[in-house]
């Protein structure tokens, strides 16, 4: 098995299988995807989102201390990056709109758990 080394020079030891141009040797895609999962109220709402699709009203219910402005601010972040899904429907003439994890979000909590075992594992108080 080779070396992982995770540095600024090198992504890792391992052979790269990315099909992308984000593969670029060094850890601007992991300091990326620590940028998303650090904002406040994003993995709050990827975990409610994990449970249950939402509308906005009902996120802001279940996310009591988040202002409206910053919830939105953080859903659309989190559309830019793929990983949520607006959906947007009319119902009686009023315009409707839920929030659901995408695939990309669905492959995003299976990896957060994973990093949460770890983390219990071998990074315990």
């Amino acid at each position: 098995m080779s070396e992982c080394v995770i540095r600024d020079e090198i992504c890792c030891g391992l052979e790269c299988r990315c099909k992308s141009t984000c593969c670029d040797h060094n850890v601007a895609t992991i300091k990326s995807f620590v940028n998303i999962i650090s904002q406040k109220w994003s993995l709050k709402i990827i975990n409610v989102l994990n449970e249950q699709e939402c509308g906005f009203n009902e996120l802001h219910y279940l996310l009591k201390d988040c202002a409206r402005k910053v919830l939105t601010e953080t859903l659309n972040n989190l559309i830019a990056k793929n990983i949520i899904v607006k959906k947007v429907y009319l119902k009686n003439n009023v315009t409707y709109s839920s929030y659901q994890l995408s695939d990309i979000g669905c492959e995003l909590v299976r990896m957060l758990y994973q990093i949460k075992r770890f983390s219990c594992a071998y990074l315990g108080d």
